[in-house]
């Protein structure tokens, strides 16, 4: 059932046969950045020429760090299936039904673990996979709808936390969970560990042996710092020795979630449960139990967190940086959707005072909301295909609107990232002051007077150019303190790097030819083996004991 909602979701896409881009006419949405990212983890996967640290495929080969420490394994699953499908559009199918599945597997395994009975669990399921949460991914390519799929996992571990007196701590539930989410996005892995903090006061509060929940905690800790040292390890190297651009600057108070029909994060449906839970904590709060209670109150206070209510431009006045981190606080309905529902789904078991046909019509009617509003979004995303669309002031046509249409069809996977390109300047190395980031990033890297030709090589990216004399040009390429050039087989420093990082040389009369490597500090690559080690360890284990438990007795 899970599997076939999943894919009744994306049938207006399937049909229409039609690439869905979110963020191309809006600033929310990520199409293009995570297009560029995977299809440079996919090439590396086709070529066998593995550059983990720098995209030498992607973001017109001008190799800049991203998927070393954004999403850096989910990059190379999502690669694979780009790999193996072989066009963006059905990527885009396989992947967003297998995100929708992954959600609502992973809420139907919470709901039963916290015994929930079987039939509200596959409709908790069902919702979930259709909330915003989780769809994002198919409607706007946003990169934290995987790790909303994997984040019931982490509740799961946090309400274990606070149910469980004799274990004290579910040590490889939590070290994994929260692993996978910084495998994923790094953002909400971090509003997760804001999730766990009640859960692990409460559970330590418990607790007649505390010094053991405490040493598990640092175990899982350790455990947790093992299976993501590939992240922490590159982005601590890269920021000991290179300053690095702010993602974009937002207003938030701008961003948060306001009641209404029209509302994606927080419309009738998740209204309609929020005001359930409400109702729950005011009027019946002593038949509830206290994993009830907990997940209720952490669940709206997210909700708060999300909200026109917080006082958001008083907050961004005295911490400016979070415009730049956090960039939208309706990014808290991810943490806040789960526990929203799976609190709504504790009382609608419990609460025999509501006759139980009521309880299932009123789950079934969200269901059904949602369903239908994500039918008329995927139809009205794909109908987008076919018009002449504004882009957003970030994105750059580059081609009459057919010859993007057919670019983004055709089975050369780089002729769409070449019709349309984003100017991005997460991550990019911060060399002086700018006053519009993203216009200089379009000016440097991708639009250039010179033709340039790229190639990757085991050794690193070759940039290749005739020059009718000698004199300074500016290469589409960027240059971290961990990056090595050599022009022409001698090791060369840049005359000049504009305030992005982009590089300037003095080339030679004829051809030349540029040779880029990343140098990473050796205990960053020892880092990255210990981080792949462990995970195939894990996965080895895991793999066992399903074996384990299915033999027979």
């Amino acid at each position: 059932m899970i599997l076939l909602v999943s894919i009744a979701v994306m049938m207006p896409q399937i049909l229409g046969h039609q690439v869905i881009l979110g963020g191309v006419t809006t600033v929310q949405g990520d199409a293009l950045f995570h297009f560029n990212r995977i299809y440079d983890a996919m090439m590396q996967l086709k070529t066998l020429h593995f550059h983990y640290f720098v995209s030498d495929f992607g973001f017109n080969q001008s190799a800049r760090v991203i998927n070393a420490v954004y999403g850096p394994f989910s990059s190379y699953i999502y690669g694979a299936v780009l790999l193996v499908t072989g066009s963006w559009w059905l990527f885009q199918i396989i992947s967003s039904i297998g995100i929708l599945y992954l959600g609502g597997l992973t809420f139907f395994y919470l709901a039963r673990q916290v015994e929930l009975d079987r039939g509200l669990a596959l409709v908790g399921s069902l919702i979930y996979l259709n909330t915003e949460a989780i769809t994002s991914w198919a409607t706007a390519q946003k990169g934290a709808a995987l790790a909303a799929a994997i984040l019931p996992l982490v509740i799961l571990a946090a309400v274990k936390m606070i149910q469980q007196k004799e274990h004290a701590l579910p040590i490889w539930l939590l070290a994994i969970g929260l692993s996978l989410l910084v495998q994923v996005h790094n953002l909400t892995a971090l509003m997760a560990v804001m999730l766990l903090i009640p859960f692990w006061l409460i559970g330590l509060i418990r607790q007649q042996q505390w010094w053991l929940f405490v040493k598990h905690t640092l175990l899982a800790a350790l455990i947790f710092m093992v299976l993501t040292a590939n992240v922490w390890a590159t982005l601590l190297d890269l920021t000991l020795h290179n300053r690095l651009m702010n993602p974009v600057n937002f207003v938030l108070a701008s961003y948060t979630t306001v009641p209404s029909i029209l509302s994606h994060w927080l419309g009738i449906p998740i209204l309609i449960l929020v005001m359930w839970q409400l109702y729950q904590l005011i009027f019946r709060w002593r038949l509830l139990s206290l994993t009830n209670r907990v997940v209720a109150l952490v669940g709206l206070f997210f909700v708060f967190l999300s909200s026109a209510l917080m006082p958001w431009q008083l907050i961004q006045d005295n911490l400016p940086i979070l415009g730049s981190l956090l960039q939208f606080p309706a990014r808290f309905m991810i943490i806040a959707t789960p526990l929203i529902l799976l609190g709504s789904l504790q009382t609608v078991q419990t609460d025999l005072q509501v006759p139980r046909h009521w309880r299932q019509t009123g789950s079934i009617v969200v269901l059904a909301l949602l369903f239908v509003g994500n039918l008329q979004t995927v139809t009205s995303e794909t109908q987008q295909w076919s018009t002449n669309f504004t882009t957003s002031s970030s994105v750059q046509k580059h081609g009459t609107m057919h010859q993007i249409r057919q670019a983004w069809l055709s089975p050369k996977l780089a002729a769409g990232l070449q019709r349309l390109t984003k100017d991005t300047s997460d991550y990019l190395p911060k060399m002086g002051k700018t006053a519009d980031a993203y216009h200089l990033v379009n000016h440097s890297i991708y639009t250039s007077t010179t033709t340039f030709h790229k190639r990757v090589t085991r050794q690193g990216l070759q940039v290749d150019w005739n020059a009718p004399q000698a004199t300074p040009i500016q290469v589409p390429v960027v240059k971290y303190q961990q990056t090595h050039l050599k022009l022409n087989g001698q090791t060369i420093q840049p005359l000049h790097q504009n305030a992005v990082g982009v590089i300037t040389v003095q080339s030679h009369q004829g051809l030349n030819q540029l040779l880029v490597t990343y140098q990473p500090a050796r205990w960053v690559s020892i880092s990255l083996v210990v981080a792949m080690v462990s995970w195939l360890i894990v996965g080895v284990e895991i793999i066992r004991r399903k074996c384990e438990h299915h033999q027979p007795r």
